[in-house]
């Protein structure tokens, strides 16, 4: 990973930013990169970049500028077709200076121009600058695997690889966007469609370049997963096919580190990282080192003597695979003070809040590898690829059933509705993005309308955002079948936040993490699978109408489906059938109870969680029963991010 960053004045104004803040904000994303470029300050162009790994060759180092000093490309992240792109523009005459991947983009704009793009396999997200005509390029991967934020003044345009650089720009004044923050709440999203967290700070999206044009940013989506659908096939095939083609994306991702140091891996104990871990010690053809984070209190004592783990947690499968395997591994427990000060620490550091607790797990097992691995391997993707969140993807049906039953009256029908209010507290739901945010979302609305302040509430609320940006996500897949607009709708979102945290947290913890299931082409592949070879119900499930939630209480949701298939090739039988659990954690009860005192201090002392809620109605979370615990989550993390933004 590294750090780009670019201002780009009004043409025919000179740069008006001093060195010293352009270092500045180069320096804020000091995790991106341990070394620094070349700083480059000409007529209305400067840019600064961090570097490591691959990128750091002093022969060649960004920004880099074509021989006539035409083009300026800054890059970040890796090409894993490299190898392909290098022998084609040999071909055609263009000669390598570096084994760098930003000299492959340099002479890939020059020979093919934008249209490069589609060629491009891997993660990035890079700037290319037209100094002719004074046009700009910011371009991201297809699945958001590397960040790209951008702010516009009047009379600058500035890009980078972190907010926190951009929020350092002399000339950036720093407030917090309430349709962000409503949405974070609600669903622990970072962003609003390219809206961040920041007022006027915009993302680029997950396959999107924006271009810059006569100082107008112009969107472009170059990807999206519009394909037609795979050849009528039996499930046998299938399967075979999907085997070879998660094995060729693996192979690809990892082709460059054959011959590189340790490799790393996290394992959750989980049929996804089990796979990928099989999968990728073949090809890689050496031993990798393994890890698996949890929470201290979740660990129970084994009957197995000598064991801390139990026969049932995700540290017992994840052993399990490493033994068999004969990986270097180890297991990363935390307790709640460790936590705490981790959760603390890296608000700090990323200058956002944490999306998930997640996050900061993955930090510390991304620091775990400090020394033994170079590279850290996830299996984000193959739960939104393959339908693996079986309430979500399975409430689609909870949709259409309750427009049907409207207009059907017997024992069946009475039965769902009785289950769906047992879901949802109703039976009938207004529109599709009505009932997404019912079954993805964390704080309702009505319960933020009245935490809320009035006026931080009236900022939130302003024009339904959160609704008209759900509504349009709908509205832009209406001619596929419910179940796949969900589908498409999880992979959207959830893959997105999926890559951002892995992405933050192994930068933070200074070490290269790759996903190889987000390749593109076998994204591509997964959804043109036929929907019930990816989930569906099991035969001997009786009462179909129930809801989604019961039927996934009963078993008999059957998800990821074809993808078990494939990875019972690759393990043992009782990982690939293993169920999906969610990250292994405490954080609930210790929201509940250790972190009381502390959460009730904090709220009553942060002048921003004063300003944006309602005293009464925060003195009143404490009161929350457990299983709303989780509540608390976003609204401390808001405390603890305005206070240090906006103080």
């Amino acid at each position: 990973m590294c750090g780009i960053l670019g201002i780009i004045n009004t043409p025919g104004l000179e740069s008006r930013i001093a060195r010293h803040d352009l270092l500045a904000m180069r320096d804020c994303m000091t995790a991106r990169g341990s070394s620094s470029g070349s700083i480059l300050q000409r007529n209305n162009l400067s840019f600064a970049v961090r570097l490591s790994g691959r990128e750091l060759d002093p022969r060649l180092t960004q920004p880099l500028l074509s021989p006539n000093e035409r083009l300026i490309v800054v890059f970040d992240g890796e090409f894993h077709n490299r190898n392909e792109l290098r022998q084609e523009l040999t071909r055609i005459g263009f000669q390598f200076k570096t084994e760098t991947d930003a000299e492959i983009l340099l002479h890939a704009w020059t020979a093919w121009g934008r249209s490069s793009i589609r060629k491009f396999q891997g993660s990035f997200g890079f700037a290319v600058v037209d100094t002719a005509d004074s046009r700009v390029w910011l371009v991201r991967d297809r699945v958001g695997a590397r960040p790209l934020f951008f702010w516009q003044s009047p009379h600058e345009f500035v890009f980078a690889s972190s907010l926190k650089a951009i929020k350092r720009h002399p000339q950036f004044s720093a407030a917090p966007n309430f349709a962000v923050v409503r949405h974070y709440l609600s669903t622990l999203r970072l962003t609003l469609d390219d809206k961040t967290i920041f007022e006027n700070c915009r993302t680029v999206l997950p396959g999107e370049m924006v271009t810059l044009v006569n100082g107008k940013a112009q969107r472009e989506k170059y990807w999206s997963l519009d394909h037609p659908a795979l050849a009528s096939q039996n499930y046998q095939d299938a399967v075979e096919e999907l085997d070879e083609q998660i094995c060729q994306s693996i192979r690809k991702s990892l082709d460059d580190l054959k011959g590189a140091g340790n490799v790393g891996v996290l394992l959750t104990g989980g049929v996804d990282s089990s796979t990928l871990a099989s999968i990728a010690t073949e090809q890689i053809g050496k031993s990798l080192h393994s890890r698996c984070g949890g929470m201290r209190e979740s660990l129970q004592v084994s009957p197995r003597k000598g064991s801390a783990i139990t026969e049932k947690d995700d540290f017992f499968f994840a052993e399990k695979v490493a033994q068999e395997k004969r990986f270097h591994h180890r297991s990363v427990p935390l307790d709640n003070e460790q936590f705490l000060e981790s959760w603390r620490q890296l608000v700090s550091d990323y200058g956002s809040p944490l999306s998930a607790p997640s996050e900061v797990l993955l930090y510390q097992v991304a620091k775990s590898f400090a020394g033994e691995a170079s590279v850290l391997l996830a299996a984000e993707g193959v739960d939104e690829a393959f339908c693996g969140y079986s309430i979500p993807h399975w409430a689609a049906n909870d949709f259409e059933r309750a427009n049907f039953l409207s207009k059907v009256h017997s024992l069946e029908a009475d039965q769902a509705r009785e289950s769906l209010r047992r879901q949802y507290g109703r039976d009938f739901f207004y529109s599709p993005s009505d009932h997404f945010m019912l079954t993805s979302g964390l704080i309702p609305r009505n319960t933020l309308s009245s935490l809320m302040r009035p006026e931080a509430w009236y900022k939130a609320d302003q024009e339904r955002a959160v609704e008209r940006y759900y509504d349009k996500l709908f509205d832009g897949q209406a001619d596929r079948p419910i179940s796949e607009q969900y589908s498409h709708l999880l992979f959207q979102l959830n893959l997105t936040s999926s890559m951002e945290r892995l992405d933050r947290a192994s930068s933070q913890a200074g070490i290269q993490a790759r996903a190889p299931f987000t390749d593109h082409r076998l994204m591509e592949h997964a959804f043109r699978i036929p929907y019930n070879f990816k989930i569906d119900l099991a035969p001997s499930e009786n009462q179909p109408w129930l809801s989604s939630m019961e039927l996934e209480g009963r078993k008999s949701i059957r998800s990821k489906r074809i993808f078990r298939s494939v990875a019972s090739r690759w393990v043992t039988g009782d990982i690939a059938s293993r169920p999906k659990q969610s990250a292994p954690s405490a954080v609930p009860q210790w929201l509940a109870n250790q972190w009381e005192p502390w959460i009730d201090t904090t709220l009553r002392e942060s002048p921003f969680a004063n300003e944006l809620f309602d005293s009464e109605m925060l003195d009143q979370l404490q009161g929350l029963p457990s299983e709303l615990a989780m509540w608390k989550w976003p609204i401390v993390n808001l405390a603890l991010w305005g206070d240090q933004q906006f103080a």
